[in-house]
């Protein structure tokens, strides 16, 4: 994956997300992620004898999990053979031979422009090793490191460096925790989800990707949960289904709204008996608050605007009007106390179809201009590459 670096040079645009633009999110710790899980674990598959699904993204939020889950398995040995884990994401089996591959590359730094070169994992956050007990200095203790991502992620036995880590506590359990699922139809005909279980699946809003097949088997069983660690869009499955997160069961049954699937099936949102729930501390987006610090960010003395004009995108309208509220007051702010001398602009669309024309400096709403004949203006190659976008995830998908 392309590793980009954050720069302030003289921006004139920047593209802002807005998922959370709406919100202020307390952080929530790695221990607390795995608290989050256990429990989830201990009352849908212990007690309840259920399926806990895990309808996850392939990008870093299955790599996440897997790890997490490895980890709380080296904790609790006993959980191995009480909780079957199954595996089935094509897409990202393929992310997690990459992370594995690249999670030990290095970079040289230096903290200040005239300090001596320093040399640091490039991937690698100083907190998930000091939660481990590991230094990021230490090579012994990057590799050994590379070699759990390779157990978490790869489902491959331990290496010599974690038979040989004595001294630290969690290498002698560190141990492959997953199943792959080759042909799931087959798989859950045959019963598969007939007992206690943990699924991992692809499809993190739950419109496409594996798990829309395990949704549709579970989504009538009290015993089972569907658990997102994410967020899910509202107009989404995913969106759908957390809107029942605290909804009680008598209520749900005068909704006569549907779960759509690919496959042109439905499901009845009254007809769902099986928890929904989130847990924290997996998302990647930032919440109001770090977006409107990334935009107006204050250095020492110094207070510097990242760009000229600013798009929000990435967010519902809510989130996007929000962090447009939010923006404005920060710049009002900085503007009365002289930081600087005028405000950006923040440009935001009034709805999906709207687009902005750089060179006119205005919104557009509806189709965009004609595209040419021969297919060489710039919305003819736009178009072009999101359709082949949208067809290489569907491909992707449903591998």
């Amino acid at each position: 994956m392309p590793y980009v670096k954050n720069t302030r040079s003289a921006l004139r645009y920047a593209v802002v997300e807005s998922t959370y633009g709406a919100r202020k999110r307390a952080p929530v710790s790695r221990a607390e992620r795995l608290d989050a899980l256990q429990r989830r674990i201990e009352e849908t598959v212990l007690r309840k004898k259920g399926v806990l699904l895990i309808p996850a993204f392939a990008i870093e939020r299955t790599q996440q999990l897997l790890f997490d889950l490895t980890q709380l398995f080296a904790l609790r040995p006993e959980l191995r053979a009480k909780v079957p884990v199954f595996f089935d994401a094509p897409m990202a089996s393929k992310v997690n031979s990459i992370y594995v591959e690249r999670i030990g590359t290095l970079e040289l730094y230096n903290t200040k422009s005239q300090s001596p070169l320093k040399v640091k994992p490039l991937w690698l956050s100083r907190g998930l090793l000091a939660d481990l007990g590991l230094d990021r200095d230490n090579p012994e203790h990057l590799e050994l490191v590379r070699a759990m991502f390779k157990v978490a992620l790869l489902g491959s036995e331990p290496d010599g460096a974690l038979q040989s880590a004595h001294w630290l506590p969690l290498a002698g359990a560190w141990k492959p925790i997953w199943s792959r699922v080759e042909h799931r139809k087959q798989a859950i005909a045959r019963g598969m989800l007939d007992g206690p279980c943990l699924v991992i699946a692809s499809g993190g809003m739950c419109d496409g990707g594996t798990s829309t097949e395990y949704l549709k088997a579970i989504l009538g069983r009290a015993s089972s949960t569907i658990l997102f660690p994410g967020y899910c869009s509202p107009s989404t499955n995913g969106g759908r289904l957390l809107k029942l997160e605290t909804l009680p069961a008598v209520h749900r049954r005068l909704l006569t709204d549907t779960l759509r699937f690919s496959d042109g099936s439905e499901f009845l949102l009254s007809d769902i008996n099986a928890d929904v729930a989130a847990v924290a501390g997996y998302s990647g987006h930032a919440d109001q608050g770090k977006l409107v610090d990334w935009c107006f960010e204050t250095l020492g003395e110094r207070h510097e605007v990242s760009a000229d004009i600013f798009f929000l995108g990435h967010g519902s309208n809510e989130a996007r009007q929000a962090l447009t509220v939010a923006l404005r007051g920060r710049a009002r702010d900085w503007v009365e106390s002289g930081f600087i001398t005028s405000a950006p602009t923040i440009e935001s669309p009034e709805n999906q179809d709207s687009w902005y024309d750089l060179e006119q400096a205005r919104w557009f709403s509806g189709p965009r201009a004609p595209l040419a004949a021969n297919g060489d203006s710039v919305f003819a190659q736009v178009e072009q590459l999101r359709a082949e976008n949208l067809r290489l995830r569907q491909l992707l998908e449903a591998r």
